[in-house]
Order: C-alpha cells, then sequence, then structure tokens
C-alpha cells in the first residue's frame, strides 16, 4: 500500500473527532415550505402528490398530499435545491426546481397543472386527503429526527390506506437504511423500482443502501453499469463512492470529476477531489478542490471539512 494511502486514513480519523462540533453547527437549517395546487383555471386541486427531493440534504426526500383546498406543507428540508414533482388523477405531472434558501419570509410555492386526456378515480379517491398529508408531514418529521421505526409505522399505514402512494415505498426503505437494516431497505426500493423500472432516484438509492452495507459490487450492478460519457451527476457521484470503496481513487477521481462538471456548485465531489489529490500529496490540486468547496457553499459540513485540511495545507 502507498505511504499516501496509510496518511489518508488518520486525516480522516481525525477529522471525524475535531469537526464534530463544526459540522453540527454549519448543517443547513431545516425549513418549511408551504404550497398550493391549482389547475388551470385557478381551481384547487384535492389529493396531488407532491415529492420533494434533494441528493445533497438528508433525508433527501418527502412525499406529501394537497388537502381539499390544494394547499400542502412539507418541513424539514434543508436550505438548497430542490426537485419538487406533483401529480394528480387526470393531470398532466409538473416537474420544477426551486431554492428553499430564497423562498423563507416568501408566500410560498404556487403550481399549475394542466389537464391531460386521461382521468381516473385517482390514487386518493375514498381516502381523506387531509389526513394523508397529516400523516406524512408526521412521519417525514419522525424521520428527520432519528425516529424510525415509529416513522416507517406511519409510512406504512399511510400506505395500506392508499396503495397507489408506491412513492412511499421510497421513504420506508430510507428509513431502513438509515437504521442500517439494509436488505429491507432495498427490498422496499424494489418495490417501487417495479412500478417505474426508469426511475434512476431509486437505483441511486439501492446502491446507496448496498454500498453503506460493505457490498460495492452490488452497489455498481445496481446503477447498470453506466459510463461517463452517459451517467447523470447522482450517478456519477456514486460511482465515485463505489469506486473509491474498492480501493481505485484515480478511477473514483474520474466520476467525481465528472459529477462536479454537471453540477459545479455540489459540495460534495469537490471535496472528495480535494481528499483523493491530498492522500497522493498534490498540494497544488488539493488545495485548488478545498478552495472551490468553500467558494460554493462556505456553510455547508463539506466547507468545515475543507477549511481544517487547507488549514494544514498552509
Amino acid at each position: 500500500m502507498r505511504h499516501g494511502s496509510r496518511a489518508f486514513v488518520p486525516l480522516m480519523i481525525g477529522l471525524m473527532v475535531c469537526l464534530a462540533a463544526a459540522t453540527g453547527a454549519a448543517r443547513p437549517q431545516s425549513g418549511r415550505v408551504a404550497g398550493i395546487v391549482r389547475n388551470t383555471e385557478g381551481e384547487p386541486i384535492r389529493g396531488a402528490t407532491i415529492v420533494a427531493e434533494n441528493s445533497r440534504a438528508e433525508p433527501h426526500s418527502f412525499t406529501v398530499t394537497t388537502d381539499e383546498r390544494g394547499r400542502f406543507v412539507i418541513t424539514g428540508l434543508q436550505g438548497g435545491a430542490w426537485q419538487f414533482l406533483v401529480s394528480a388523477p387526470g393531470y398532466a405531472s409538473h416537474r420544477q426546481e426551486t431554492d428553499v434558501s430564497a423562498l423563507r419570509g416568501k408566500a410560498g410555492i404556487e403550481i399549475s397543472l394542466a389537464r391531460s386526456a386521461a382521468v381516473g378515480a385517482g390514487p386518493l379517491a375514498g381516502a381523506n386527503a387531509r389526513n394523508v398529508q397529516a400523516d406524512l408531514q408526521a412521519a417525514n418529521a419522525l424521520l428527520e429526527g432519528g425516529q424510525y421505526d415509529q416513522a416507517i409505522a406511519i409510512y406504512q399505514a399511510v400506505l395500506a390506506r392508499v396503495p397507489a402512494l408506491t412513492t412511499i415505498n421510497l421513504q420506508i426503505g430510507n428509513g431502513y437504511r438509515l437504521k442500517k437494516d439494509y436488505d429491507r431497505a432495498v427490498a422496499f426500493y424494489q418495490i417501487l423500482l417495479k412500478t417505474d423500472p426508469g426511475n434512476e432516484r431509486v437505483k441511486v438509492a439501492i446502491a446507496t443502501a448496498y454500498l453503506e452495507k460493505g457490498d460495492p459490487k452490488a452497489a455498481e450492478d445496481a446503477l447498470g453499469s453506466p459510463t461517463t460519457g452517459t451517467a447523470s451527476r447522482d450517478v456519477a457521484y456514486m460511482m465515485g463512492e463505489i469506486t473509491l470503496a474498492q480501493k481505485q481513487p484515480d478511477v473514483a477521481a474520474v466520476w467525481y470529476g465528472k459529477a462536479a462538471e454537471l453540477d459545479p456548485g455540489w459540495t460534495r465531489p469537490l471535496l472528495r477531489l480535494g481528499l483523493i489529490a491530498f492522500d497522493k500529496g498534490d498540494k497544488e490540486t488539493a488545495m485548488k478542490h478545498l478552495e472551490k468547496v468553500v467558494a460554493a457553499d462556505p456553510n455547508s459540513p463539506e466547507a468545515a471539512q475543507a477549511k481544517v485540511i487547507l488549514e494544514r495545507l498552509k
């Protein structure tokens, strides 16, 4: 093993100890986002499903539904860019990206859905939309607070009442993954994948569970052998994590570089690139990447780590 690789381990152990307080203070604050879903005629849509996703956050996915007046509230969202996927029976789905940090102090999100040709009974037929929304919000709060069993129980109860809300399986899987019950997490992710085989988000979740379990080969298989030419930001970053776990830092650097190219403001791949360069003894490259981390988001946990290493490199 290279001497540089041995140096990397004590550095990371030291960071885990000395940055515990710093990263806690730098963690983005959780926020509350309210919104309303209407049709193009301005009428509120009851029972619309809103899935909020942000791969940089933890938890990185929330699911809620609108009440009888088309309103919804999501609590626990960290600051940053979130993707909101909105769907409702009889309407075309809508996706938009919203910076949650920029919403603070403002009215919230207003979403308009256009009618589609096919109109059915919908996933919330026969269910009380207000109760479903309240239960999902409670489960999301419990998941964020580390009360995983309680959150899972509520998600499963909602899914039992409204089986068509299959996206809840992602939240259930997240709960089991956070509990380190990786096999059960994968089982719930795969339930959702069967209904939506092309869902890249679910594939990344499965890969994450396998990697945390200590099986990088299964994690790579879950992603379907992607290439740097076609991989999305999240898949590229996950491949970096997988190849780094397989002790292939040079290959990992290529994947992290692809993720950073696709999203230059994402601090995680930039930090990984800095650490890999540091381990190789390439001080100049390490400093370049670490300085980008701090510039991209000075208050992020990654920036806190980057600042400590930069001080050591000066």
